[in-house]
């Protein structure tokens, strides 16, 4: 494949990319998800905790299912549906692992569920630029 996209530009792509992710996590999602959380009953966190799990599971999955290498990168449609489609997928996961942090009302646990959560969002974002990197230098699956 003849790559006419350059890195700088692909790049710049990601960051708007994230910082729009970011914005939507600050602006939208965490406002929206901790009052109603917090407002659970006991009894039914449990129930939401666990189908968060396997709804973040499947996002997880499919963020790295997604790949720029699959992708005709000097496409602009492809390439944008993929970003929109990594967008919306870790956009999800970000909320979905904040509110199972918010259904832990005790500090110590709070914490540990913060300090956990760190790497995997880092890595999902690191990964995303990594495949990124790798479908530009035409390095395939």
């Amino acid at each position: 494949m003849n790559i006419s996209l350059t890195r700088k530009q692909m790049m710049s792509e990601l960051g708007v990319k994230y910082v729009l992710v970011l914005l939507l996590y600050g602006g939208v999602y965490t406002p929206i998800s901790i009052g109603p959380m917090s407002e659970l009953d006991k009894e039914y966190q449990e129930s939401v905790i666990s189908l968060m799990g396997f709804l973040m599971a499947a996002a997880i999955i499919g963020a790295f299912e997604l790949s720029y290498t699959r992708t005709n990168l000097d496409d602009k449609l492809q390439r944008y549906l993929a970003h929109f489609t990594k967008f919306t997928l870790y956009s999800s996961i970000l909320l979905l692992i904040q509110i199972a942090v918010m259904a832990f009302r005790d500090d110590i646990v709070f914490g540990i569920m913060i300090m956990a959560s760190m790497p995997i969002s880092i890595a999902l974002i690191a990964y995303d630029f990594w495949d990124a990197l790798r479908a530009l230098d035409g390095q395939y699956d």
